[in-house]
């Protein structure tokens, strides 16, 4: 599944997310985030 994760600034970065642990480090990384596809 792909994660938008926007950063502060108003720019973002797309990750492709294949396990629920890679999905927890980026949302705390970045907390706000949208679910893509």
């Amino acid at each position: 599944m792909k994660i938008k994760a926007i950063l502060s600034s108003g720019r973002f970065r797309i990750f492709n997310v294949f396990k629920f642990e890679d999905l927890k480090a980026i949302t705390t990384l970045y907390p706000r985030w949208e679910y893509m596809s």
